[in-house]
């Protein structure tokens, strides 16, 4: 790919002799790419390379972001799965979780209240432990 500096020195080139042949020898490129810079030049009077339409295109749109932003807030414990039969997206769970991850949502584990941390976690002895998990040490 030429630099922009290299585009225009090669229509600049070419304007002085009208030669393409020679021009193209003399940059090393094909005698096709002088034609089509210098037609690209009169069309928009710019040979600048165009670099915002390289690169695969995103497959959520603005509005599409916007919905999943405020689907996660109006239900906070949403599922990539919910969210995506919610809003009908027509994208992988990945790139719905890299969509939440992008606008500064994150997974939280769900954590233990302090009445599940108190109960007992089985109502018999444990055997063979080698640790005593009651008040007084049994």
């Amino acid at each position: 790919m030429l630099s922009n500096d290299t585009r225009k020195r090669l229509i600049q080139a070419y304007e002085k002799n009208r030669n393409a042949k020679e021009t193209a020898k003399n940059y090393g490129v094909h005698v096709s790419t002088v034609y089509r810079l210098r037609q690209l030049h009169e069309e928009t009077g710019n040979v600048e390379a165009r670099t915002e339409r390289c690169g695969r295109k995103r497959i959520l749109s603005e509005e599409d972001i916007r919905n999943i932003d405020r689907a996660i807030e109006e239900q906070p414990d949403i599922t990539i799965r919910e969210l995506q039969e919610k809003l009908c997206l027509p994208c992988s769970h990945e790139t719905l979780r890299k969509a939440a991850l992008e606008l500064g949502w994150r997974y939280k584990k769900k954590s233990v209240y302090a009445s599940e941390r108190r109960r007992v976690r089985c109502g018999g002895k444990a055997e063979g432990m080698g640790r005593s998990y009651g008040p007084s040490g049994d």
